[in-house]
């Protein structure tokens, strides 16, 4: 991925201001083709690089869009894990039916998590591409 890899970054404001407050903030992915994004909705919007409480009746919003160029979604993997007990855990989801881009939503479900973070990987031809989020960290641990 090395050499290829793009950086997005999920600025407060469009100016260089606003990019290095997102860089700091570790509100960014990197990608060698398509792009994806966790968010946790709990009781506000929590984006990559935020943290906020990870309450049991919240959701994980996993958003993805790919082109042609990169090929469909074909996995994306939810990581989550306890730093102080060196654990972390994934949550494979297969997509069906080759989409260029999706929307998936899951019930937040991940006691003693201090994080999740997401992997997202396309396919076109024998080509595979992937895109990594930063974690979303729980204030509540």
């Amino acid at each position: 991925m090395l050499g290829k890899a793009r950086t997005a970054v999920l600025m407060p404001e469009f100016n260089l201001a606003g990019l290095t407050t997102a860089i700091r903030d570790l509100k960014c992915i990197i990608s060698n083709g398509p792009f994806a994004i966790i968010e946790i909705e709990s009781k506000e919007i929590i984006s990559i690089g935020g943290s906020g409480p990870f309450i049991p009746e919240g959701h994980i919003i996993l958003t993805g869009k790919s082109t042609a160029d990169f090929g469909s979604w074909k996995t994306v993997d939810l990581y989550y894990g306890n730093c102080r007990e060196q654990v972390e855990n994934k949550v494979e989801i297969t997509l069906e039916g080759s989409p260029l881009e999706f929307r998936i939503t899951l019930k937040i479900h991940f006691p003693n998590a201090d994080y999740v973070r997401l992997e997202a990987f396309s396919e076109k031809m024998d080509q595979r591409y992937c895109c990594l989020s930063n974690p979303i960290w729980n204030s509540t641990t």
